[in-house]
């Protein structure tokens, strides 16, 4: 079990946890396990939805160079962000990770996790795993 260090919470559905990774041991989660995921009705328009998320005018109200350096992350940290959607911070934060830290991106989205890991592939992210999560369970390490 995860002993999370850090707890912060940046806006209802973006919390983010950091620990360190000795605490850890990594494990790449399925992409898929059984758990029921997926539309619910409510959003149709996925390539809509996900350019508004990462619309770069985001960025200005957002502030997402000051939101990772007030988390303080040092080389061995672990961080999840848990509603990761296409990889807004998710992607930021594992940049800012390089080179020994991970993130781990929890969504209950395939669709959004299908676009963050073309990102990752695209933009060579190598230290980042998406977890496919079920509404009552994140299926984190």
């Amino acid at each position: 079990m995860t002993v999370m260090t850090t707890m912060i919470v940046l806006m209802p559905f973006l919390v983010l946890g950091a620990t360190s990774k000795k605490d850890v041991e990594l494990k790449p989660q399925p992409a898929a396990h059984g758990q029921e995921t997926g539309d619910r009705g409510t959003l149709s328009d996925w390539d809509d939805i996900i350019s508004k998320m990462e619309a770069p005018s985001r960025d200005k109200w957002q502030f997402p160079e000051k939101v990772i350096k007030s988390l303080d992350l040092k080389a061995n940290d672990m961080v999840c962000d848990i509603g990761a959607g296409p990889g807004y911070f998710s992607t930021k934060i594992a940049q800012a990770l390089l080179p020994s830290g991970h993130v781990f991106a929890v969504d209950v989205e395939e669709k959004m996790l299908t676009v963050l890991r073309q990102r990752m592939k695209s933009g060579k992210i190598t230290n980042m795993t998406p977890v496919l999560a079920a509404m009552e369970d994140p299926f984190l390490p």
